[in-house]
């Protein structure tokens, strides 16, 4: 250990698979499991059959509210989500929902093993809900890709800083303010713009209708995002409300190319804060300053892949 200093580290898929590594206080405990149950087997023992509803999506009565054919879940991922009740979570968190029990008495009861006192902590080893699961490897993005996105980002602060509506709404609905748009170089995307893939370093990509597609960027808040040693790994674009057609219309952006491996809003620090949104991540980098590092995963359905932490 070098005084309180972190280092994140890659752990290769074939050294371990899991689900999600979650900082809460208790349930950032690393876990060996032995044998433990899955949400199906759960549901079994409750006398709820589960329906498959695609290759990877299964639903059911909810076990919580009860609520029919409300309750999604993920047997390859270890989640599950309820329309009904608004719960969510992994197979522990639904023990605990259900059954009312601590988390130490889900946690056992799902079949995972506490590690003892004393013993050596592995870096491969951490907690897994969801049984054998292909956790993807993060990719960086291709040389030509970050030199056309670190262009289009400075031309999009620019517009954004002589922009005072984009800015007002920054800090009046985000609490963004502007040396924090400078300091994290946000951007304002005036119009759709579409641009030929190739010249982004992407492959070319004909449609059904046989015309070549291309890459959308489209009009909104250009959110850029990095990696902890500072290399531009995505771009997201926040569209305006105005600029939504209906429920389904995506409001976040990924601009295809781009990585979806954890980002970082500051240097590290001995305390890491994971949010999912890249926005919020930037409004805790402005609000607490060197205290932590603000690190978005950029969705609920990104995991946080192969990175773990582990004290120096």
């Amino acid at each position: 250990m070098i005084g309180n200093s972190w280092k994140l580290e890659a752990i290769p898929t074939d050294w371990c698979d899991f689900a999600e590594f979650k900082l809460h206080q208790d349930k950032r405990r690393r876990l060996k499991s032995s044998k433990f149950m899955n949400i199906i087997e759960y549901l079994n023992q409750k006398g709820i059959t589960a329906k498959q509803k695609t290759a990877v999506e299964w639903c059911s009565p909810c076990p919580v509210c009860g609520g029919n054919d409300r309750f999604t879940f993920w047997p390859d991922r270890g989640r599950y989500y309820c329309r009904g009740c608004n719960k969510s979570g992994d197979i522990i968190d639904l023990i605990r929902n259900v059954d009312g029990l601590s988390f130490i008495e889900a946690r056992n009861l799902a079949g995972f093993e506490a590690r003892e006192p004393g013993s050596q902590r592995h870096s491969g080893e951490c907690r897994n809900v969801s049984g054998d699961m292909d956790i993807k490897q993060h990719t960086t993005p291709c040389e030509l890709w970050k030199k056309k996105a670190a262009e289009f980002v400075a031309a999009a602060h620019k517009r954004l800083l002589a922009s005072p509506e984009q800015l007002a709404w920054l800090q009046k609905v985000r609490g963004i303010t502007i040396d924090t748009v400078k300091r994290f170089q946000l951007g304002w995307n005036d119009k759709d713009r579409y641009h030929y893939r190739p010249g982004w370093g992407l492959p070319e990509v004909t449609k059904e209708n046989g015309r070549r597609k291309t890459l959308w960027l489209p009009r909104g808040i250009v959110i850029p995002s990095y990696s902890i040693s500072d290399e531009l790994l995505r771009l997201k674009i926040r569209r305006p409300d105005v600029a939504l057609q209906n429920d389904t219309d995506p409001r976040y952006v990924f601009v295809c190319g781009g990585s979806v491996a954890p980002a970082f809003f500051g240097p590290a620090k001995s305390v890491f804060v994971v949010v999912e949104s890249e926005l919020d991540a930037i409004l805790l980098g402005q609000e607490c300053g060197d205290l932590a590092t603000p690190m978005a995963i950029g969705g609920t359905m990104n995991q946080l892949g192969h990175y773990i932490f582990t004290l120096w």
